[in-house]
C-alpha cells in the first residue's frame, strides 16, 4: 500500500513540474532591444521613422500576425516571415507629424502567438514619443534668466 501511494506521489509531482513548464518558459518569446523610443524635440516637417528590433528567445517559431498603431498618424509594417528561434524580426514605424501637434505618446499592439504579452491588452506594447515644437538654444535661456537674476 505503502509503495502505491509513493508511486502515486511521484507521478503527480512530476506531472505538475512538466505541465508548469510548458506555460510561461515555453513558446515564442520576444525580446527587444527597446520597447520605447523617444524622438525628443522634432519640427512639423521632420521624418519620424524607428525601427524596433527583437529576437526570438523562446522555444519555438514566432509569428506576428497583426501590428495595429493607436492612431492614424502612423504608418507600421514587420517581419512577415516565421522568426526560428535565435534569430532577429523587426517592427518599423513611421509618423506623419504634420498631423500632431505639442507632446505625442502613441502606441503599437503586437498581436503574435508569443508567450510573453501584457494580458491586460492582449498584446505586446511598444511606446512612440516626442514633442512637435522648436528646440531653443539652452545658452538664450541661459542668457535671459541671468539678466531677470541681476
Amino acid at each position: 500500500m505503502r509503495f502505491l501511494l509513493f508511486s502515486l506521489f511521484l507521478v503527480l509531482t512530476s506531472f505538475s513540474k512538466s505541465y508548469s513548464q510548458t506555460g510561461a518558459e515555453r513558446g515564442p518569446r520576444f525580446s527587444f532591444i527597446e520597447t520605447k523610443h523617444d524622438f525628443d524635440t522634432v519640427s512639423k516637417d521632420s521624418a519620424l521613422d524607428c525601427r524596433f528590433e527583437f529576437t526570438n528567445s523562446g522555444t519555438e517559431n514566432l509569428m506576428i500576425m497583426l501590428a495595429q498603431p493607436t492612431c492614424p498618424c502612423m504608418k507600421v509594417d514587420w517581419s512577415r516571415e516565421p522568426i526560428a528561434v535565435g534569430q532577429k524580426g523587426w517592427v518599423t514605424a513611421h509618423v506623419a507629424p504634420g498631423e500632431l501637434e505639442g507632446r505625442f505618446n502613441k502606441g503599437i499592439f503586437i498581436q503574435s502567438n508569443a508567450v510573453n504579452f501584457d494580458p491586460a491588452l492582449g498584446a505586446y506594447e511598444l511606446r512612440i514619443l516626442g514633442v512637435i515644437g522648436e528646440k531653443k538654444p539652452t545658452s538664450i535661456l541661459r542668457k535671459k534668466y541671468r539678466k531677470h537674476k541681476r
